[in-house]
């Protein structure tokens, strides 16, 4: 009896004690799950304050420290913008919007690095350069201008505005050019641009057919399109805006016309009339396909280029210096010849004497020009009339290949080319088998070696083969003119047109279906009438078909 009295009191006090624990540390549970309620309201607080705060952190960080800077959409690009960074974005590589720019960077190339207004910003390199050294947008005319560099540039000389185009790539891709006015994109003065329609690429920049709406009677164009980023040192630059100079002086119909020139911040561009008909290459291929007279099409060519080179020297006192195959081009119809690409160009500041940098294209450069490298020569003394005859001998170099079909010169260096050139170039072989006596003659004339028997374009003017030749031109004209009226209306052909139906659909009776006219695999509906300009077979003449396109 004693014992189990002994062992009860003894679980008794077993109970009591885990009682007293139990009791003891639930005050302590109690107070820890309210401290955990606390802190998660707490939590719950400040990030609904947080994300208040980061909105007009947001609707802040849209205003950008340049004005008329544009906030680049976060869905615009999937990679860094630095030229040569171009990492992609990720969920562990974020993106970053410079405040000055507003474009969209990685961490490293837009750091928080500049202060403004008390805040620390993220700046991409780029903006590093002050913007009162590039062009910026005026709030007041609402568009952009660079007046305030144009000013500064004023006062320094031209080493240096070597060092400062050299200092950074941002000052390189985004110089000021002056005295032409901005837009922010080509796209905004040229809507129908696009860099598809490519015609040529050369060493300062790259050629586009456009078409200007705002010029109803010739509205193509031609846009030679100049990086700003490849134009390395002034002294290049300079060379540009001469050109520039040149083309705003000239008025000459086998001359082509300057129209405008105007800059964005990435580009210089210049709008000059468009050679619709093509380069000479591609024409001389058109005339020797169609079995047209070469001889024709070559005193057109030689005439009308002379007349160019004739204005430009004596009128506007201008060498060409790169007269060639490429810097030909046509009207539409073939009946207008055009000089183009007057990069090379010079003025004639002294007539009896001037300082030349030899120069043209391998295989169409002069004696006086090949003689200079032979000598390595980086400067020559020239006459304005011996250069202007140099032109003349680039032109007979043209005829040569026109006639014939190879080069006169076909040496692999110029101490070649400088004795073939010393040994006389004659019009023999079997390729002028068949070419007139006429035509040889001028020809020779025209690379004749020596300066003072070269031929000048009076002598091209009165001379026989000319004369004979070149008003023929109209027969391969009016053969160039029956092909394009053919090719309009084959390209009418493959239009199709979209006119409403008279007729009416119930939609109660059966489900429209679009319907695909296998004729040219548009979509259209059947409650839509489909015309196409057609040909009619029977009667031999242009017929509009109606196509009625009813669902079967």
């Amino acid at each position: 009896m004693a014992i189990s009295l002994n062992v009860s009191n003894t679980y008794e006090l077993q109970d009591i004690s885990d009682n007293f624990f139990l009791f003891l540390f639930l005050p302590s549970f109690s107070l820890y799950f309210f401290f955990l309620y606390v802190c998660l309201s707490v939590c719950v607080w400040k990030g609904s304050v947080r994300r208040l705060h980061c909105t007009a952190i947001m609707r802040h960080m849209r205003e950008l420290v340049i004005p008329g800077a544009t906030w680049r959409d976060d869905n615009s690009t999937d990679a860094c913008e630095n030229r040569l960074c171009r990492k992609k974005f990720s969920m562990l590589f974020s993106k970053h919007h410079c405040r000055w720019c507003g474009r969209i960077f990685c961490s490293d190339c837009a750091p928080l690095t500049a202060l403004y207004r008390g805040e620390l910003l993220r700046r991409c390199n780029a903006c590093r350069l002050p913007f009162i050294f590039r062009s910026i947008y005026d709030p007041l005319s609402g568009r952009r201008d660079g007046a305030i560099a144009e000013f500064i540039f004023s006062f320094l000389d031209s080493t240096s505005l070597n060092a400062f185009l050299q200092s950074c790539h941002t000052a390189l891709s985004e110089f000021h050019v002056s005295g032409y006015e901005y837009y922010e994109c080509i796209h905004e003065r040229f809507p129908s641009f696009f860099e598809g329609a490519r015609i040529g690429k050369g060493v300062t920049g790259t050629v586009y057919k456009c078409e200007d709406r705002s010029r109803f009677e010739n509205p193509r164009v031609a846009l030679k399109v100049i990086t700003k980023s490849s134009t390395v040192t002034i002294t290049a630059w300079r060379k540009i805006t001469t050109e520039l100079e040149i083309l705003k002086e000239i008025d000459h119909p086998n001359v082509a016309r300057l129209l405008e020139v105007f800059q964005t911040p990435l580009c210089l561009v210049i709008v000059m009339e468009a050679g619709d008909g093509g380069a000479l290459k591609q024409v001389w291929e058109f005339v020797r396909t169609r079995q047209c007279d070469l001889e024709v099409f070559t005193a057109s060519v030689v005439a009308q280029i002379a007349e160019g080179l004739d204005y430009l020297y004596r009128v506007k006192h201008i060498v060409h210096r790169d007269i060639k195959h490429d810097n030909i081009i046509f009207s539409c119809d073939f009946s207008k010849v055009m000089i183009i690409d007057f990069g090379l160009a010079e003025y004639i500041k002294n007539e009896k004497c001037q300082l030349f940098v030899p120069c043209g294209t391998y295989g169409f450069a002069s004696p006086e020009n090949i003689l200079a490298v032979v000598d390595h020569l980086q400067l020559f003394e020239a006459s304005g009339a011996t250069m202007h005859r140099a032109d003349m001998f680039s032109l007979g170099v043209v005829a040569y290949m026109l006639l014939s079909g190879v080069r006169p010169l076909r040496g692999r260096r110029f101490l070649d080319l400088y004795r073939e050139v010393r040994g006389g170039i004659r019009c023999v072989g079997p390729c002028w088998t068949n070419i007139s006596d006429s035509a040889k003659s001028l020809v020779e004339w025209l690379l004749k070696t020596s300066t003072n028997e070269r031929a000048t374009p009076e002598d091209v003017r009165n001379h026989p083969f000319i004369v004979n030749k070149a008003s023929l031109i109209t027969e391969i004209v009016k053969k160039r003119k029956q092909e394009l009226l053919i090719t309009e209306q084959l390209e009418g052909n493959e239009w199709v047109y979209v006119v409403p139906s008279d007729r009416h659909w119930d939609p109660s009776g059966e489900e429209e279906v679009p319907m695909v006219n296998k004729r040219n695999g548009r979509f259209g509906s059947n409650t839509h009438l489909w015309f196409g300009i057609g040909r009619d077979n029977k009667k031999g003449n242009n017929n509009v078909e109606k196509y009625a396109m009813t669902r079967k």
